[in-house]
Order: structure tokens, then sequence, then C-alpha cells
């Protein structure tokens, strides 16, 4: 009986390694091995007892930065083939501790072992083992809460994933990839039995630093390779189904929708219910044919449906709510509605249908709609949906800001974390914070924190800066960058900022680019415009006349008025760009009419001057007048009659 045998199955582990991220293993020799790696080092040369082990984070910090790292998929797949040629009987003879060194923070290397004393009543092994498998999965258990994209519980391998599932008690049912933030972040949607409440229940996790460490790119910075779009996915959907699902949604979002079925058919033939959801909605988009029929995707769908896949039965409710399929439609409507709540917990089958109606791509953009079913789910104890239909009456003009702000306080009082760092949000934005506003607000996020909610980071790194909270050992970075890991535009805003000033973080032109770059892909314009400016500028990094014309460009489409006004100088000295005077006067006009000083100076010059347009000295007045905070502009109203009655230079 090979050892095989009584682990999980050989598919499992292809997935796991693919998911890994592996890819073509540098040779050791050439890896130098940073001093950031040396604690990874000396502890797995050790091996100590676990309670002598460094606290997880850093360890796992330093593993990242070590030579194993490169090496970890390679020695993972080494000790599976030498599992598979070795029976049960003779598995003492293997060697665990040289395994175990390389596989340290791999949580499936610590079931695998065990299965081996146990067989062999190894009582002293198997409690160090054990010992150490408690390790690892308490620091995943800290790295998230496994809730939410952005609270991901961090894994290296999936394989990971699956064993924390069985040390929890849950029983996987199906899972996938997903990208978010503009391409930059991936995380597994995993759906999961949890017999212990008889529910099913959604869980995500990300190994993004893990793929980053070996493809020796920085981490979170993918974005500078085009995310995951461009890099993992077309490679993982070769043979993954989850990976097809994530590839086939790029694709319908590219306009190729033949090539997307193409690939949800093939996730779908290999057990992908996921696959199905997702190609009866590209089935229902308007104006979309496809070789399956309608009625052949919803079979897809009934079947993953008939699985208690929630997804799917998610789907059908709003299928049925919108009369788009036969039948009663009122009382299968009511009877999904039942049975999701029943097996996801109360309000989830309102949420989702709530999420259909804002997003408007199966059906038509129903607001009032999806406030009613938020309000709805809130009665019926989904905890965050009261704070969801709050966020969307006050984006649809419903609710009055201070009304809206005093329920946020109410609901966070009542343990909302969303609505704690929601409503600190708006006590921040009244301006300098009493004594007791800031120890209420402190502790408001604390407790969104605990959920990991990006927002309340970057909020609470800013009560930090702004000096009203206090916290002996902790920077306002320090939470700012807990925020920016999780794509949260404005922190990645400050903490490129910090970088780039040498504001409590050492300064570092290239980190402050990257994160204005990745950044910038959130489609956050300040982010566009400091990005230019340090590629017009050379600022740190080699300069790149055309990149800065890019990033302007992005900019200046949202109407940043900075952008506008360094994107007009480029157009009129031709830098990075063809000069074209026409456009660089109608770019700085746009800018000036946001209230850019600087562009209201230039025009000011372009007019009195009369080079690139036709000398008016009333508007070159006119635009000095408006830049008068401008010390050059100030120069020319305050000897306005000496340089006006000269020639024209």
């Amino acid at each position: 009986m090979k050892l095989l045998r009584w682990q999980t199955t050989a598919t499992l582990f292809c997935l796991c390694w693919l998911l890994s991220g592996c890819q073509q293993t540098p040779a050791a020799s050439k890896i130098a091995v940073p001093p950031a790696g040396q604690l990874w080092e000396r502890t797995a040369t050790a091996l100590p007892a676990a309670s002598d082990l460094p606290p997880y984070e850093e360890l796992y910090l330093s593993f990242l930065a070590s030579r194993q790292v490169h090496l970890s998929a390679q020695s993972w797949r080494q000790m599976q083939e030498q599992l598979m040629r070795t029976d049960i009987s003779q598995c003492l003879t293997l060697p665990w501790q040289e395994w175990q060194r390389q596989n340290l923070l791999n949580l499936a290397f610590y079931r695998l072992a065990l299965n081996c004393y146990q067989e062999h009543q190894q009582p002293e092994q198997q409690r160090k083992l054990l010992a150490y498998q408690s390790y690892l999965r308490d620091g995943i258990l800290r790295s998230g809460n496994g809730k939410a994209s952005f609270s991901a519980w961090r894994i290296s391998t999936f394989a990971d994933a699956h064993e924390l599932l069985g040390l929890l008690g849950m029983q996987m049912q199906d899972y996938h990839a997903v990208l978010g933030s503009s391409g930059n972040s991936m995380h597994y949607e995993v759906h999961a039995y949890d017999p212990a409440d008889n529910q099913l229940k959604v869980v995500f996790f990300e190994n993004q630093r893990y793929l980053h460490a070996i493809d020796g790119l920085p981490f979170p910075f993918v974005g500078l390779v085009d995310g995951w779009r461009k890099e993992l996915l077309p490679e993982g959907a070769k043979s993954n189904p989850a990976m097809m699902v994530a590839l086939a949604r790029v694709l319908a979002e590219e306009g190729k929708y033949a090539e997307a079925e193409r690939y949800l058919l093939t996730a779908i033939g290999q057990g992908s219910l996921q696959a199905r959801v997702a190609l009866a909605e590209l089935s229902l988009l308007p104006g979309i044919t496809l070789q399956s029929s309608k009625a052949q995707c919803l079979g897809w769908l009934t079947d993953a449906a008939d699985q208690d896949y929630i997804p799917a039965l998610q789907l059908l409710h709003l299928l049925h709510q919108q009369q788009l399929t036969g039948g009663k439609h009122q009382q299968a409507s009511q009877e999904l509605v039942a049975y999701i709540n029943e097996k996801s917990g109360p309000g989830h089958a309102e949420v989702q249908l709530a999420r259909y109606l804002l997003q408007g791509k199966l059906v038509k953009r129903d607001a009032a709609a999806a406030i009613t079913q938020l309000q709805i789910a809130a009665k019926a104890g989904h905890p965050d949906a009261a704070s969801f239909a709050l966020l969307a009456q006050i984006e649809h003009q419903q609710l009055p800001a201070a009304t809206a702000t005093a329920q946020l306080k109410q609901l966070a009082e009542q343990g909302s974390t969303t609505a704690a760092y929601l409503y600190v949000s708006d006590v921040m934005q009244l301006g300098d914070l009493t004594a007791d506003q800031g120890l209420q607000a402190q502790q408001l996020l604390r407790r969104a924190m605990l959920s990991f909610h990006p927002e309340a980071f970057y909020l609470y790194g800013y009560g930090l800066e702004r000096q009203w909270f206090n916290e002996p050992g902790r920077t306002a970075a320090d939470y700012y960058r807990q925020a920016a890991e999780r794509y949260f535009g404005r922190a990645m805003l400050k903490l490129g900022n910090m970088y780039r000033d040498g504001d409590q973080v050492a300064a570092d032109p290239q980190q402050a680019s990257r994160w204005f770059f990745l950044c910038s892909r959130q489609g956050v314009a300040a982010c566009a415009f400091h990005a230019g400016v340090m590629l017009d500028d050379g600022e740190g990094i080699p300069a790149d006349p055309a990149g800065a014309v890019r990033f302007y460009s992005f900019g200046a489409e949202q109407g940043y008025a900075p952008a506008l006004n360094r994107l007009a100088l480029l157009y009129l000295f031709g830098k990075g760009t063809k000069a074209d005077p026409a456009k660089a006067v109608d770019l700085l006009q746009q800018a000036a009419g946001k209230g850019s000083i600087s562009a209201s100076y230039y025009l000011g010059l372009l007019y009195f001057e009369g080079k690139v347009v036709s000398r008016n000295l009333n508007k070159a007045h006119q635009y000095f007048e408006q830049a008068r905070e401008h010390p050059n502009a100030r120069h020319y109203l305050d000897n306005w009659q000496q340089l006006s009655t000269q020639p024209a230079k």
C-alpha cells in the first residue's frame, strides 16, 4: 500500500502545485540569501520546539526573503514523488526531518508526517509535529478571518487552504480564483460545508506574497507586469478549472465571448460548479450569442443548484424574482429565499439579490428595490446589511448625511464593524476631534480592524498622523501599509508620498513610484499624477517622458487639475509627445477652470507673450489676477504698467 493511498488525492496535489505559482526554479547557487532571510535559515536549521518559534508573521516574511522560497515548490514535488514510491510500512525510512526543514511553513506537510508516525505509534514525534501544526494553523488564522477578499487568510500553496479547512472541520465543495483591484489582486473563493452548524460557507484565501517571492517581484506590485491577467491566469487555465473561471471572466470583459465560453465548458467538464454559474450569467447578458443555448446554460445552472451550490441558488432566485424563467415565480422565489438563508445564514439571499440589482448587468439597475432587499436582510439578522443599506441610500440621495451618520453610530455601538469605520470616517471629516471623540474613534477602529476592513487601517493611520490617537511604538505608516496591501487607494497614495518624502520611512523613490503605479491602476487620479511627475522629472527613477504623458493623460481624463496642467506643458514643449500648442492651451484652460493657479499663470504668460496664441493683454491680466498667489504672476501684476508697454518678448 503506497503512502499516497492515505493522503488526499493526486489531483489535489496537482492543483496545489499549480496554484502555488511555481515557475522555472532558479539554480540555488545563483540565489543570494539576503539578511532578511536569516531568521528563517536559523529556525529551519535548528528546528526548535514549537514554543520557542519566533512570531509567525516574522518567520513567514523571512521565509519569503530566503533561498528556500525559490526551491519550495521543487522540494514539495520531489517529496510527493518519493511518497508515491514508498509503502506505508516503510515510511519511517523517509527523511522526515529534512523534509520538515524544507516545508517548515507548509501546513499540508504535517498531516503527511503525522500519518506516518501514527501508523508506527511514535507518540513523541506526533506531539512535536502537532505543536508545529498548531503554530502554523494559528498563524494563518491571525492573518485574516477568511470572510472577504480583503480579509483572506494568507497561505503559500493552495494545499494549505485544504488543510486549514480540514483542521476547522469543514469540507470543501468548490473553489475558484477571483481577480480584483483592476486585475492586480487574486484570491481564492472557496465554498465549504461546515457540519458544526450545518451551513454552507464562503471563505477566502490568497497567496500573493508567496507568488511574488518565487517570481522575484516585490509585493504587492504585480501591477508592474499588468497583473495576473497576463502572467498566471493564461498558464494556470491550461489545466485548472478554478483558473479557467477567472480567465473566462477576463475574456468576457474584453468581449471575447466565444473564447470565454470555451474555457467555461472545459471547466464544467472537469466538475467546476462556479463555471456553471458563470456560463449561465454569460448567456443572460443582453446582445450575447453563445454556441451553447440558453436552455443548456440554465440546465447546468440547475444542476449546480441541485448540489446546494449557493451561488447557483442565488442566481436562480434572481431569475425567478425578475420572472426570467418559466414556472411559478413568486412561490419559487420564496422557497429559494428560505432555503438559501437556511443554508448560508439569515439575509444572504436578499443581500446577493441587492448586489445583482445594483450591478445592473443581468437585469435593469434598480437602486430602490436593492435598498428594500438590504433592509429586509438587516431585519432578518444579516450583520452588514443595515450598513450597506445606509450607504446605498446616501449614494442615491435618499437620506440626509446627518441622519445617516447618526444611524451609523447606533449600528457601530451595537457591534457592526462595517458601520464602525464608516461612522469614524464621517466624524474625522468634521475637523479636529475632541479627546472624547478621539478615544471613541480609536476604540471603534480597533474593533473594525479585527475584521480587517482596509479603510479602518487607513483611518487609524490617519488618526495617529493627526495625533488624535496614541499608540507608542507604532507609526501611521504601519497602518497605511496594511490598508495599501489590501489595495485601498488612498492608503497607496499616502504610502507613496511617504516613501517619496522620507516621512516616517526611509526615502525610497523606487518604492514610491511602485505604489503610485499600482494605485493608478486602481483608478486614483492623484496617484497617476504623482507617477507622471516622477517619470517626467526622473525623480529617483529613470526619466520617461512618454510614460509621463500616459499617466498625466489618465489623470486628465478624470478632470484632475494638476494632471491637466502638467500634460499641457508636455504638449506645449513637445516633450514625450508631438508638440500641439492648441491642445496645450485647451488643457490649461480646463485646469484653470478647476482652480489651478499654475495653469492660470501659464495662460497669462502665453497671452502676454503672444507666441503660441495671439497677444491679448486683457486676457493676460485676467489670468494673472486669477493666479495672484503665484509669485511670478504677482510680479507681472505689480509691474503691469511698465511691463505691458514694452514690446512682447
